[in-house]
């Protein structure tokens, strides 16, 4: 008889405008249980796009002692990513113009997705989460993984805004977040962090889960919800690619390795825990797949409510999982 205590995280996967499909996939399940994410799940992570669900899922607006303002719901990000999508990549012209088609700069401005971050998320402290959730960035500094965790004291002195201000902003779109490393006690150390994009390292952050929650709950059994956005990505031809020049190869170079990593997370985190690893990721045509396609968020609500309606039954499964889990903690 298996008796160890079962752990529950949900992953979130990077895919910008892509996003709406998860928080669609977040919104259902919560009606279905009438349960909050962060009732239902041990541990939260996200990735660019992703870490700004997960941010909002387990936000802590309260800042007495008493826990009255809930986080954000799934039906508030959904209705996050219809409202904002635009202010977030919003174009231009001159520019486009100046910087030839943005081959000379990123493409859209930090005002702008900083914006829209300290509207939603202000000064509220990461560490005040209503559950433990992780977040993925990559510091240029040093060039390495940066994972922001909500409970451990160094981590949890930062604005949640800052942190989103890091992970969801790939470097070909925004430039990266610039600011001062915090100690336990919240005092600056005098290190600058260069951040940006998580993707750039984990886009699908469920190996950072594994690891952590090795630490976390050691003697446990652990269970992995990942969410990921498009299940194929657009593949290249030998022909194609012998082709290209310098410049041809950097345009591609994101979505290349940003699917080749992912794949081999999933490979790995399947070997260690199997079946007990569930991903759900969606038929989205290639013309669809644009990380900043903001005109294409009524097409993409077809796809996640098509796939709902197609897959009621294992959804259903993966809720009554939670509930029943919930109920024995």
């Amino acid at each position: 008889m298996n008796d160890k205590k079962k752990i529950y995280c949900l992953s979130l996967q990077g895919g910008g405008i892509l996003g709406i499909l998860q928080a669609i996939i977040i919104q259902e399940i919560e009606k279905i249980t009438d349960m909050r994410a962060w009732e239902l799940f041990d541990l939260l992570a996200g990735t660019s796009t992703g870490s700004l669900i997960i941010a909002g899922l387990t936000l802590n607006k309260n800042f007495g002692k008493e826990n009255v303002i809930p986080p954000l719901s799934g039906a508030d990000l959904v209705e996050l990513y219809r409202k904002e999508s635009k202010n977030i990549f919003k174009e231009y012209p001159l520019i486009k113009i100046r910087t030839l088609g943005y081959t000379l700069a990123q493409k859209y401005l930090d005002k702008d997705i900083n914006g829209v971050i300290d509207n939603y998320f202000y000064n509220y402290k990461y560490g005040r989460s209503y559950q433990k959730s992780l977040i993925t960035s990559v510091d240029f500094s040093n060039v390495k993984l940066k994972v922001f965790k909500s409970w451990e004291a160094d981590d949890g002195n930062y604005k949640v805004s800052d942190i989103l201000k890091s992970s969801p902003k790939a470097s070909y779109y925004f430039n990266p977040n610039n600011f001062q490393e915090l100690n336990g006690n919240g005092i600056p150390t005098g290190k600058w962090l260069n951040l940006s994009d998580g993707g750039f390292s984990v886009n699908n952050p469920s190996m950072c889960v594994l690891s952590e929650t090795n630490h976390l709950f050691p003697n446990d059994e652990i269970h992995i919800f990942s969410i990921g956005c498009a299940d194929k990505r657009e593949g290249y031809s030998y022909n194609k690619m012998k082709k290209w020049n310098t410049a041809q190869l950097g345009m591609n170079l994101p979505n290349m390795f940003i699917g080749a990593q992912e794949s081999a997370t999933e490979y790995m985190v399947k070997s260690f825990i199997g079946d007990r690893y569930k991903s759900i990721k969606f038929p989205i045509p290639s013309h669809l797949q644009a990380l900043d396609g903001k005109d294409n968020i009524e097409e993409l609500i077809v796809i996640a409510e098509q796939w709902i309606e197609n897959n009621q039954e294992y959804l259903k499964s993966i809720c009554e999982e939670l509930v029943e889990n919930c109920q024995k903690r």
